[in-house]
C-alpha cells in the first residue's frame, strides 16, 4: 500500500481522539448508519513512532540517552 505522510508528530491526545472518532466510524458503518463510501477512516493510517524526550533539552542528552538520570 502506498501513502503519503502528512503530519509526523501528534500530541498523544490528538491520536486518542481521532482514534476514537474512526472507532465510532466503525460502529456506524457496522450498524448500518453510514455507507462505506461516508468514510474517512479508510484513508487514515496512524503509526506509532517512538521518539526520545530530553526534559532538560540538550543538557548531558548524549549521555542521559544511554542511562538514567539517576
Amino acid at each position: 500500500m502506498k501513502y503519503v505522510s502528512i503530519y509526523n508528530k501528534l500530541s498523544i491526545s490528538t491520536s486518542e481522539m481521532i482514534k476514537q472518532k474512526l472507532d465510532e466510524e466503525n460502529q456506524a458503518l457496522s450498524r448500518g448508519f453510514i455507507k462505506k463510501e461516508q468514510t474517512i477512516g479508510q484513508f487514515i493510517i496512524l503509526e506509532p513512532k517512538h521518539h526520545r524526550f530530553y526534559p532538560e533539552n540538550g543538557l548531558a542528552a548524549s549521555v542521559i540517552g544511554f542511562v538514567n538520570s539517576q
